[in-house]
């Protein structure tokens, strides 16, 4: 799990863009999701 506070810097840094598409996290109807780049296990 990805903790809250690392979830705020993650989206704070995307300025609260969708990192794949790009549309502002304001117009969408839930909270975008965190992923791993690098996954904590294989």
């Amino acid at each position: 799990m990805i903790d809250d506070a690392t979830k705020e810097i993650v989206r704070k840094r995307a300025n609260y863009l969708c990192e794949y598409c790009h549309s502002p996290e304001r117009i969408s109807t839930t909270r975008f999701t965190v992923d791993h780049l690098i996954p904590k296990s294989r």
